[in-house]
């Protein structure tokens, strides 16, 4: 294992390297200096939203396509003390070296409200390892302990109130299995929404794939491929939203009813700013999607055959409070289940993370990307702790199952089951090496709630680590 992980280190830096390399080399020209931009430069500095560099760029010297897209970055900081005529000129410097600005990493506000569809990336390489108790479980081992994902992310403004965004997404099965005929490797879009803002009365409307971002901080997540619609309204210091989706898109192992059923999950959430550094949430879910188990671990439920119900809907209440420069988050959700069988017809599960990261780690799974690309040499660390019933999170958008990777194929897997019937440590590292690459280390120890409903005789599931690192441009 350790002989592994330092191959899959040194790898990932090696391509860091390559990347970093190709990039700024693909972008390299001269601009000359008679070139119509010295003078457009020259007329920003005399306006005073730009300063020289020792006289580097307002001289007549020669410069690279890529030493004068720094130079309009920085201008673009500026872009809202200009007047009309002066904004009119930074457009176009923008259009003209938009590649290179792409090249850079400058994603800002301004350039984006100004350019109506542009285009980025995500390439990713991990390395899984797994500790697991269950019965009829084996370890990841081999070419299944490395795998790569590729994204592809087109983003566009279609006017002042609707914009657009969609993802290609290429998923390796492992290292190793591509053939000719593409075995192991799949192409998906698990991202195509359209955003309304200030439509129909309300600050926000989202329609089409999305993940699921609609309720609670911890407990309720899915990062791709959820189809559905959120409105959101702010109403003084209450941000209502409301959702609702289609989280399931196939037959839960062990349900008989028709394949491609879709599972439909209903949300209602207040969102309270009772103080400043101090959020309240207070939501309802309602949702269509089925509990089952079978006698190989392979249902829904951490329990074993002759456990099932049909739906289930519940309350949920959640606090996020700023405790100087960390951030404690909490949920507590109480559900009731339709027509319970050999379960507790009113399971709860409750979750707690602190984080030094300032932003919402809510979007994907708990820890989401805790740390900014675009900023070199920042960190951020969380470490949570959860404790569920079986059967309170409904199968699909269990947030910390998509964060456990195991074989998905054992009894009792912790990938489909580590927030059912569960108790776990989860923490999570991410540091900014370079500008667009990210490392991340995540380690999870997960633990079953309740034997009783399993047949289990240890309560002990398993360990799950990782190790990430991911490029975006």
């Amino acid at each position: 294992m350790k002989k592994s992980l330092v191959i899959a280190l040194v790898m990932a830096f090696v391509l860091s390297i390559a990347c970093t390399a190709f990039a700024a080399a693909g972008s390299f020209s001269d601009v000359p200096a008679k070139h119509w931009a010295y003078d457009a430069v020259n007329k920003l500095a005399k306006a005073g939203l730009i300063e020289g560099d020792n006289g580097r760029f307002l001289g007549d010297q020669p410069m690279t396509r890529y030493e004068f897209a720094v130079v309009i970055a920085k201008m673009l900081n500026n872009y809202d003390k200009a007047d009309a005529a002066t904004k009119t000129l930074i457009d176009k410097l923008s259009a003209e070296f938009t590649t290179e600005l792409n090249t850079l990493g400058v994603r800002v506000k301004t350039l984006e409200g100004k350019t109506n569809t542009w285009v980025g990336g995500q390439t990713r390489f991990r390395y899984l390892a797994d500790s697991p108790n269950a019965p009829n479980t084996k370890k990841l081992t081999g070419a299944n302990q490395f795998d790569f994902r590729q994204r592809v992310f087109v983003y566009s403004n279609i006017n002042d109130h609707f914009s657009a965004k969609a993802r290609l997404s290429v998923t390796g099965k492992e290292s190793g299995a591509f053939t000719s005929g593409g075995n192991g490797n799949s192409v998906g879009c698990d991202l195509l929404a359209i955003t309304g803002k200030d439509v129909l009365g309300l600050d926000q409307i989202r329609v089409g794939r999305n993940p699921f971002d609609e309720f609670s901080y911890l407990l309720f997540s899915k990062a791709p491929g959820v189809d559905g619609a959120r409105i959101d309204k702010q109403m003084g210091d209450v941000l209502f939203t409301g959702s609702v989706n289609n989280v399931v898109d196939t037959t839960p192992a062990g349900y008989t009813a028709p394949v491609g059923k879709a599972y439909t999950l209903t949300t209602g959430q207040f969102n309270y700013n009772v103080a400043k550094g101090t959020n309240l949430l207070a939501g309802y879910y309602w949702a269509d999607i089925p509990g089952t188990s079978t006698a190989t671990g392979s249902g829904t439920l951490l329990a074993n055959a002759g456990h099932s119900f049909d739906s289930s809907q519940g309350w949920l209440i959640g606090v996020r409070k700023q405790l100087g420069g960390l951030v404690l988050m909490g949920d507590y959700v109480g559900t009731s289940l339709a027509n319970p069988v050999n379960l507790s017809k009113n399971p709860t599960g409750w979750a707690v993370q602190l984080t030094n990261a300032q932003n919402n780690p809510q979007v994907g799974y708990p820890a989401g990307y805790i740390v900014d690309w675009k900023k070199p040499g920042t960190s951020a660390w969380a470490v949570s702790y959860r404790s569920i019933d079986s059967g309170a999170i409904p199968y699909g958008v269990r947030a910390f199952d998509q964060t456990a990777i195991t074989e998905s194929t054992d009894q009792y897997s912790m990938t489909n089951l580590a927030s059912d019937n569960a108790k776990a440590w989860y923490l999570i590292y991410q540091n900014v090496l370079e500008k667009g690459l990210i490392m991340t280390l995540e380690y999870q120890n997960m633990k079953v709630k309740n034997l009783n409903v399993t047949g289990l005789t240890d309560s002990k599931l398993g360990q799950t680590y990782m190790v990430k690192f991911e490029f975006y441009y």
